[in-house]
């Protein structure tokens, strides 16, 4: 396709720093030689183009203007906009807006536009932005606004009305940039390195001069790389790591299986020695009960002859106590009246009647005490009790005024008890009625405030998702398709570098088409058509591989349209301003084979008709077509959300106001369910209480009089005894017995000792029988332990030779293979048989934590059977089969890694890599050759230069594989993997965003130039030759240098405007050569911005020209004074020709 040229031919500038409104017209696409003062604003109009191609990126404003070193210290958009100078500050004070615009002679040499709008209050405040891009004259743009008289610069609002259906307004920075590198510059791609170049040309001479030699030179003005495919590489590389990643997690999980076999196995010996441990307690324990048998057989013996003695003894004591008995019926004899016996009867009655009577008079002062501490604390409780009950009446009947519910009855029984004051009567009040009545209104209440807070979250969730909506259309400066996640499918791509164009997007009405008919072609062409993305070719495979992720997103491209465009769409889109091949796209979607859509009334009804059906419309707004259309749709679907907002924020507060009245009636019947329990049952507790302690006070007054009675009756039985004594002692005097008391004490008290003999014996007697008894039971009990204890021991011998059935001898394999026979001990025995226990426990617990690994126990979930010392998965497969299935694993994945290798390098390396390396290895190859023949036709003071490429050693062998490399050439393939191989770890550790140097190819040359006298050998220009020659000389190669990589960068694909900007160009080159470059980059389709204190553009080298005098005045206002040179014939000068002759450059009125 051939490449249409484009130029910039104005440059408009408003309140633009101090340029108040210059318009400055370059003839017929020429180059623009600004002159004039150091300060003068020469670089200030190289800004203002510089700001409106790249609208800032990768943009330093004027170097002069700096503070300081930093660049960030240097001028600002602020400062431009409110007219800051060093002299001065700031001008504008009150805030200001500026525009900046350029007029390009564009495709079919119709004039476009492309420019911003700011606006600034404060030198520290953000700035306001806007743009335009439109197809129109310069002069057709509505910057200015005409007001008493005067004229001022437009405001947003105001811009974009002016504006009209014609539109081409932007808001934002990004959508200009978007626009301008997909009219101009060939996509986003090559809008970033167009951005870096033409800073970097700006500042050229500073980059030149510190450069060491044209090698690092060259290099630093080639364009960077894409990474898109170096991400791939270092993706699909870093996946193998995790592959091999894979590799080693198999690897460690096949070691991690194999340590729970072998605590396994262990468990299993463990419980064998167990079993050998249980088989030798059983032994020992045998041999213990037999000889225990032998003891007690002789214990029993002896107690049998023990008790024969005893019971021997035990005759001859009572047949003494026989004996006493009789001598003591003989001494009772004597005293036939009994007045010994009635006196020592008297005598101990008194005793105890004197005992008696003292404690009663004890108990009796106690109990006057007791009396008197329970009346007090009657009369205590009862006044509390009194104060409680006036309170709670009237605060009850208050809170009574405010329930939904009477509780007159209550109320009632309360007033009849404080009159009656019967304490029983209070203790019958039930209060459960009204408690169950607060509980149902409660419920009821809690119901309602469920609903309302249920209702009220609802339309807070609501409001929420309404105000995330409206934030998101606020800050939308179109409408976007209602389409599934196509928003994202948008950033994605853009994510990856791609230049999505939607279809709506390059579709404009005819200012003359209906909103009615707008509205059926819409819904006629649907929403998803309009939404097809468009790509260009180079990104349109890419493209696929993202599509594919996002059902119902249609993608295109220019190869799968059609060049028809049906009669219907004529007469309804506006082609001039229409994108030609959205247009196509359209078409292609919409061919129906003559069968046109046309819209008929049935029934007073809209029927469409297309294709091979018909159907009625909805008569929906047009959307998406047109600028103005998607802004009444945005601003359409703003009011919606507005005013659903504000319908629910007003059914919002009233829920909210129904959720207060809620609460209060819920925290009253609380309030008083609480109160009534509370205070009913704390009068009822003191009611009791009361009732219970006047039970008590009456109780303690007829303890009290009973305990008087009994002490007076005590009184006089002492009396009456004391008497009875006297007159008793009396008689026994009287008769002689006052002795014979004596000697009876004395045989009762032998009589006494031999009882207790006698008692002593019996007990001895019945012990030896008990023991004698226990040590019988003992040896049946032995017998018994005896008969178990084998059995045991035989159970065990059993589960021994179930765990060893190669063992014959049982006995032999535990007492002399495993050497049982070494314990003499049973203590010792149980600690081996514990030290056992606790390592099949340790195992266990090892098993458990090992199970759940949080590395490896999540795949398996194995389950532990302990009884059975066996490991299961969730699948029920045993420990066994799965390490031999991990292994098998193991074993495939390193077959895998193989084929994600081979895959790697044939698919990715060899395919996408080679050809992406191919083409730009091939794409400077050519530029040399271009640049060297067209360097060829030109001499620069008798001398010639020349580019050369010298491969570097290291990457002279993949220089040469990237060009000529063949399936038929193996060697070649392998030398191919060696390298990536060898430069692996490099590639993988390249950050994210960079570029392994290995891979680019910028790394893979030395540039060199070449300069040779006309007729003689080049010389190299290296550090040492470029250091001879005068300034100028040395100045030359330079500039030649960004000249040709200018040449590269413009010559892509799509690329139409070809600008260079300079600041203090061929500054110390004499005449003769500065007009060969300037021959030179015309040579090269490059439309050049010079700004120099002394350098105009009469040459004759050039064939149009504009230098523009700039002078600046003491009110610090600029004045621009222009000429326009034209040389059509563009003669080479001739350096040596002393008789031409010059006239002087007279410069056209100030603009």
């Amino acid at each position: 396709m051939q490449k249409t040229a484009y130029f910039i031919r104005s440059i408009r500038m408003i309140n633009f720093h101090n340029f108040t409104d210059e318009t400055i017209n370059i003839e017929d696409g020429g180059h623009l030689f600004l002159l004039g003062d150091n300060g003068c604003g020469k670089t200030t109009i190289l800004d203002a183009v510089h700001y409106v191609l790249t609208a800032g990126q990768s943009m330093e404003w004027n170097s002069a203007a700096r503070m300081s070193g930093s660049k960030r210290d240097g001028r600002r958009v602020q400062g431009i906009i409110l007219r800051y100078n060093l002299d001065t500050g700031v001008i504008n004070t009150k805030g200001a807006i500026s525009y900046v615009a350029l007029e390009i002679i564009g495709r079919n040499g119709k004039p476009l536009t492309i420019g911003m709008g700011m606006s600034a209050t404060a030198m520290d405040e953000k700035i306001s932005f806007w743009g335009i891009v439109r197809e129109c004259p310069l002069t057709d743009v509505p910057f200015l606004l005409e007001e008493d008289g005067r004229f001022r610069p437009a405001s947003r609002e105001e811009f974009k009305d002016k504006l009209g259906s014609g539109s081409g307004f932007i808001s934002s920075r990004k959508n200009y940039r978007q626009d301008i590198a997909n009219r101009l510059f060939g996509g986003e791609e090559s809008y970033q390195d167009i951005c870096r170049f033409l800073a970097m040309g700006k500042a050229y001479r500073e980059i030149s001069a510190g450069a060491a030699d044209y090698h690092a030179l060259f290099k630093r003005l080639l364009p960077e790389p894409r990474t898109a495919i170096f991400v791939q590489i270092i993706e699909a590389l870093r996946t193998l790591d995790e592959s091999q990643t894979i590799l080693d997690d198999l690897d460690r999980k096949l070691s991690w299986l194999n340590e729970l076999r072998i605590i396994v196995s262990d468990i299993s010996e463990q419980r064998q020695a167990m079993q050998r441990y249980d088989w030798l307690l059983c032994r020992f324990n045998s041999n213990r009960i037999a000889e225990e048998q032998g003891a007690i057989k002789q214990k029993i013996q002896a107690g049998k002859e023990q008790l024969l003695h005893s019971k021997s003894e035990l005759v001859s004591f009572k047949r003494l106590d026989r004996d006493f008995e009789e001598r003591l019926d003989t001494l009772k004899a004597k005293d036939t009246s009994g007045l010994v016996v009635q006196e020592k009867r008297i005598q101990l009655d008194i005793a105890t009647e004197k005992v008696d009577l003292n404690k009663g008079k004890e108990k009796l002062k106690t109990e006057q005490s007791r009396w008197q501490h329970d009346e007090k604390m009657f009369t205590e409780q009862q006044k509390l009790f009194l104060k409680k009950l006036t309170l709670f009446i009237p605060d009850l009947a208050k809170r009574a005024t405010t329930l939904p519910f009477s509780i007159s009855t209550l109320q009632n029984e309360l007033d009849q008890f404080s009159r009656n004051r019967d304490y029983t009567l209070l203790s019958a009040i039930d209060i459960r009625e009204h408690v169950e009545q607060s509980d149902k209104y409660l419920e009821s209440c809690h119901q309602d405030l469920a609903r309302l807070l249920d209702r009220e979250q609802n339309l807070q969730d609501e409001i929420n998702k309404q105000e995330k909506n409206l934030a998101e259309r606020e800050k939308q400066s179109e409408i976007y398709p209602d389409l599934p996640h196509y928003q994202e499918c948008l950033r994605t791509m853009q994510q990856n570098i791609l230049s999505p164009r939607p279809l709506y997007l390059g579709l404009e009405w005819l200012p003359t088409v209906k909103l009615k008919v707008q509205e059926y072609i819409e819904e006629c062409i649907g929403e998803e058509i309009l939404a097809i993305l468009f790509f260009r070719e180079s990104e349109y495979e890419h493209a696929r591989k993202i599509a594919a992720h996002h059902a119902a997103i249609r993608i295109s491209c220019e190869k799968r349209t059609t060049e028809t465009i049906p009669d219907w769409m004529r007469p309804v889109f506006d082609f001039q301003n229409s994108d030609p091949e959205c247009l196509r796209c359209l078409a292609t979607e919409m061919e129906s084979d003559g069968l046109q859509p046309q819209v008929t009334l049935v029934d007073g009804e809209v029927l469409l008709a297309f294709r091979s059906h018909e159907r009625a419309l909805y008569g929906r707004p047009s959307r998406l077509i047109g600028g103005e259309s998607r802004k009444r749709a945005l601003a359409a679907e703003i009011r919606s959300i507005r005013n659903e907002l504000k319908s629910l924020g007003r059914d919002k507060r009233e829920v909210s106001r129904s959720i207060k009245v809620s609460t209060q009636q819920q925290e009253s019947l609380n309030d008083f369910k609480v109160f009534l329990q509370e205070n009913i049952l704390e009068l009822q507790g003191v009611s009791q209480k009361l009732k219970a302690l006047m039970q008590q006070l009456e109780f303690q007054q007829e303890r009290l009089q009973a305990q008087r009675e009994t002490t007076d009756s005590h009184q006089q039985a002492l009396e009456s005894l004391i008497l009875r004594q006297k007159e008793l002692g009396e008689r026994i005097a009287g008769e002689g017995l006052a002795y014979l008391e004596r000697k009876m004490n004395r045989l009762k008290n032998r009589k006494t000792t031999n009882q207790t003999k006698i008692q002593e014996l019996n007990q001895e007697i019945g012990g030896d029988k008990r023991e004698l008894v226990q040590l019988q039971e003992r040896a049946a009990k032995l017998v018994v332990n005896l008969t178990e204890s084998e059995r045991q021991k035989e159970e065990t011998e059993t589960k021994l030779r179930e765990i060893l059935p190669d063992v014959e001898d049982i006995a032999h394999y535990v007492l002399k293979s495993k050497k049982g026979q070494q314990f003499k001990t049973s203590e010792a025995i149980e600690k081996e048989l514990n030290n056992s226990a606790v390592a099949v426990g340790t195992g266990a617990n090892q098993i458990r934590a090992k199970v759940n690994d949080p590395e490896f126990g999540g795949g398996f979930r194995f389950h532990y059977e302990e009884d059975e010392n066996e490991l299961r998965d969730f699948r029920q497969q045993s420990l066994a089969a799965i390490i031999e299935q991990q292994a098998t694993a193991l074993t495939g994945q390193k077959e895998v890694i193989n084929d994600r290798t081979r895959k790697l390098f044939k698919q990715i390396i060899m395919t996408d890599l080679l050809d992406y390396l191919r083409e730009h290895v091939g794409e400077l190859d050519q530029m040399i050759r271009r640049i060297n023949t067209r360097l060829g036709q030109r001499s620069f003071g008798g001398q010639r230069y020349r580019f050369r490429l010298r491969p570097l050693a290291q990457y002279k062998r993949l220089i040469s594989i990237i060009k000529q490399i063949s399936s038929f050439d193996p060697l070649a393939e392998k030398e191919l993997e060696t390298f990536f191989a060898d430069n692996r770890e490099a590639i993988i550790s390249t950050e994210a965003g960079s570029i392994p140097e290995e891979l680019d190819y910028r790394n893979w040359y030395k540039y060199e130039l070449e300069v040779s006298t006309i007729g003689e050998k080049g010389v190299v220009m290296d550090r040492r030759t470029k250091s001879i020659g005068s300034g100028g000389e040395q100045a030359v190669p330079n500039y030649l240098l960004i000249l040709t990589i200018a040449h590269f960068l413009y010559q892509r694909k799509k690329i139409r405007l070809n600008a260079l900007l300079f600041d203090e160009a061929f500054y110390g080159i004499d005449g003769g050569r500065r007009d060969q470059l300037l021959g030179f980059a015309t040579d090269l389709d490059l439309q050049l911005f010079i700004a120099s204190p002394d350098q105009d553009g009469v040459r004759q080298e050039v064939k149009h020209s504009t230098t523009l005098l700039v002078k600046k005045d003491s009110d610090f206002n600029i004045h621009l004074y222009p000429f326009h040179w034209q040389n059509p014939a563009n003669r080479q000068m001739d350096l040596f020709n002393q008789n031409a002759k010059d006239k002087p450059v007279v410069f056209d009125r100030e603009l």
